[in-house]
């Protein structure tokens, strides 16, 4: 759990932070890497948000071939990589570096359809002004299609959290991605042209938006997309039809962890996205439903949970009813039945939690997170299965920190379906260390992880 306080100057942002890291606690000066692109450094003076340097995995379900996209540097410049991948997660081609624009590149993101991919990050040309690109990819070759093109260009914004959907039925993408306060969408056509820009929410100046996340229906044409919301610490939702230009509040009558929303900085009435607490969230749709899996650090003690919501959630009352995770077979009879993973159990303690993802994987999900366990080496990176119903299924460990790497963290990871599997990439540690590459790794529909990867040294 970080707390922090900030002071913002000319738009650079300092804090000063109680930093909790596998190897413990410390007080650490942050330079916001959003704010200012000098920052992204290995160094024990900067901490570094995991989502600048973490892969990412997107699906093309057209070819069923994978994206792995990643942060590289060269030359003292960071770049956005890309490689093909089969389904089974070997390599089909080799990495591919498509931006080179002597600016900071990072925080990438994979969405697949029709074909292509379209690999979405974010671009530094100052401490006060970053913004949203995307570049192309072929889902045969692994080429980029064309140059790389700018999702907004407005001077003097910092813009970041970039990620996208494909949409079948309008054969184009659905980009989503924030400045400071205000959360964007915006039409990204196969040819590469972006159009008509849209606010999904606002915020104060002194909340802050996080973590954006966005999934699809291509049966009920209906759009889910998460977020958090940084003062607050808590999750929020936002819906709409991929037919329609405004996104709305989605019915919470039936949101049972709604209630945790309300706390000292106000009543849950004054948040009307907020499903539940939470400081990390993840969104994916698979088999009628939208999965929404999200974690709390040890404020509160780390734990994962996630809720089911139908996909025609919508506004009006009843219109989304949320079907809590369990881990049990029944809904009555257990003890924290809705806790997928939890810091307060005896047989998996832990002290923190780094990030959730979520996937469909048949009928099933996964949910991978990031948790330390045990020692300060103990790092962990796993994946639970979630049936149709909530109930929790096998637990499987993907990978643990190094022995000889103590800070920083694993990075976040990737995770995306794979037909009747999932598949998720990771990175053990930050792109300035080349000793720990880029992973791919398969798992089943119960959580199983069969197969693991290297994508790039």
């Amino acid at each position: 759990m970080r707390r922090t306080s900030e002071i913002h100057l000319s738009r650079t942002i300092c804090r000063t932070l109680l930093v909790c890291t596998f190897v413990g606690c410390g007080a650490e000066t942050e330079l916001n890497v959003e704010s200012d692109p000098a920052a992204i450094e290995l160094s024990s003076q900067a901490f570094i948000l995991p989502s600048v340097t973490a892969p990412a995995v997107g699906r093309d379900p057209s070819t069923g071939m994978l994206l792995v996209a990643y942060t590289k540097v060269v030359s003292g410049q960071r770049d956005i990589f890309t490689r093909l991948m089969n389904a089974n997660g070997s390599a089909a081609g080799a990495e591919v570096r498509i931006t080179d624009a002597s600016l900071e590149d990072f925080d990438p993101s994979v969405a697949g359809g029709n074909g292509q991919f379209l690999v979405s990050f974010t671009r530094a040309f100052s401490s006060s002004d970053s913004d949203p690109m995307g570049s192309l990819v072929s889902a045969s070759t692994g080429n980029a299609l064309g140059v790389s093109f700018n999702l907004d260009s407005s001077s003097n914004t910092l813009h970041g959290d970039v990620h996208a959907v494909f949409i079948p039925s309008q054969t184009r993408f659905l980009s989503v991605f924030r400045s400071e306060t205000v959360i964007f969408s915006k039409e990204v056509l196969t040819s590469g042209a972006s159009q008509n820009q849209q606010t999904v929410a606002t915020r104060p100046n002194s909340a802050g938006v996080r973590r954006l996340t966005l999934a699809h229906s291509p049966t009920s044409l209906r759009l889910l997309l998460g977020w958090t919301n940084v003062r607050t610490e808590s999750v929020e939702l936002a819906t709409r039809l991929t037919t329609e230009t405004v996104w709305s509040n989605p019915s919470q009558t039936t949101w049972p962890q709604r209630s945790s929303c309300s706390d000292s900085l106000g009543p849950v009435s004054d948040r009307p996205n907020c499903l539940a607490q939470g400081e990390f969230v993840s969104v994916a749709f698979n088999a009628g439903k939208f999965g929404v899996a999200f974690g709390n650090d040890s404020n509160v003690g780390a734990n994962v949970q996630a809720v089911l919501l139908p996909e025609t959630c919508r506004p009006g009352p009843g219109n989304c009813t949320a079907t809590l995770s369990r881990k049990c077979a029944s809904s009555t009879g257990c003890v924290e039945t809705n806790k997928l993973f939890d810091a307060n159990d005896p047989a998996t303690p832990a002290n923190s939690l780094g990030s959730v993802a979520i996937a469909g994987a048949n009928q099933n999900f996964a949910i991978a997170f990031l948790h330390e366990q045990g020692s300060p080496d103990g790092g962990r990176l796993s994946v639970v299965g979630m049936n149709g119903t909530g109930q929790m299924l096998a637990t499987s460990v993907v990978a643990t920190q190094p022995s000889a790497v103590k800070d920083p963290f694993i990075m976040n990871a990737s995770l995306v379906n794979n037909g009747n599997q999932a598949a998720l990439s990771y990175r053990l540690t930050f792109d300035t260390i080349a000793s720990t590459p880029v992973q791919l790794a398969v798992m089943n529909d119960q959580g199983s992880v069969f197969s693991a990867q290297a994508v790039s040294p």
